[in-house]
């Protein structure tokens, strides 16, 4: 029996959660949203999930704290970064936290590929 795979998005941009909400749901995904890197952070922990997609420029928690915070508890989990940040010369990735990084805007069936490809290559070494 196939399970619904469950995936976190965390951004302070609202329309980016609801476009991300939709293109997931309908393509099967079960969606859990957070406001920020406290809030991911907070459902992360109460919650199992497969794939986690965070922004980087967030209040309270950016997308670097967040997903080192994250690896502290899983190591395995991917995580991809969605952020207009990815070529600013000013802000520090931590590229060894990431699955996979992408700039925004991005192409949300591209992403919905890619995201499929990461879960079933986690659930490979997994098993």
């Amino acid at each position: 029996m196939k399970t619904t795979k469950k995936i976190l998005v965390v951004d302070d941009n609202e329309g980016i959660i609801d476009l991300l909400s939709f293109g997931l749901e309908m393509r099967g995904y079960e969606v859990v949203c957070a406001i920020n890197g406290e809030d991911g952070l907070d459902k992360f922990l109460s919650n199992s999930f497969d794939l986690v997609i965070t922004d980087f420029s967030m209040p309270k928690m950016n997308g670097n704290e967040l997903a080192t915070s994250i690896r502290n508890f899983d190591k395995e989990i991917p995580i991809v970064l969605l952020s207009g940040s990815v070529y600013d010369k000013n802000v520090v990735l931590d590229e060894t936290l990431f699955s996979l990084t992408l700039p925004k805007p991005f192409d949300l069936f591209l992403l919905i590929s890619k995201i499929g490809r990461l879960i079933e290559i986690s659930e490979t070494v997994l098993v």
